[in-house]
């Protein structure tokens, strides 16, 4: 697993470095293996599939999101014709190696996410600050979600700090 309490460290200390950013999309047969050697993943799933990371399989499912520390072989399994995922890929001061991947159930704010990262996505070229900090307050929030259940409660009452925040 993700050592997330440090990713979260490191996403608040330092300002991640966005590579690229995107939409993926994917047929049923895509043998491409992926590694990246000091760059994170995180990709943002509305489809069913299987991850393979390092020899592991895990689960992807509409609602998923992964992170992938550096250094982790990866690919995917889809069973679709066509699946459609969003994407970053990024880098971080990083020591070693951190970990295997980590899937983050993100149904609850799925949509939010998905939208905000979305909309990062399309200020690319535009405005690269502006893509780049939207995608950070996702990076953030997808770190805290990867932490687990901590006191979150509600997903209403979460919503209600937020605003009054």
């Amino acid at each position: 697993m993700v050592k997330t309490a440090y990713l979260t460290s490191l996403l608040s200390k330092d300002k991640p470095k966005v590579i690229a950013a995107g939409v993926g999309e994917h047929g049923p047969v895509d043998p491409t293996r992926y590694w990246y050697e000091s760059a994170w993943c995180i990709h943002l799933y509305r489809y069913n599939a299987r991850l393979v990371a390092d020899g592991v399989p895990y689960d992807l499912y509409d609602g998923a999101i992964t992170i992938i520390p550096p250094g982790v072989a990866f690919t995917f399994e889809f069973t679709r014709a066509s699946s459609r995922h969003l994407f970053a890929i990024f880098e971080l001061p990083t020591v070693g190696r951190l970990g295997t991947p980590h899937v983050v159930d993100a149904r609850i704010s799925f949509d939010d996410l998905w939208n905000r990262f979305m909309d990062g996505i399309r200020r690319q070229g535009a405005n690269q600050v502006r893509r780049d900090v939207r995608l950070w307050d996702v990076f953030l929030e997808v770190a805290d979600l990867a932490s687990g259940p901590a006191d979150r409660g509600h997903p209403l009452v979460a919503k209600a700090r937020e605003l009054i925040e």
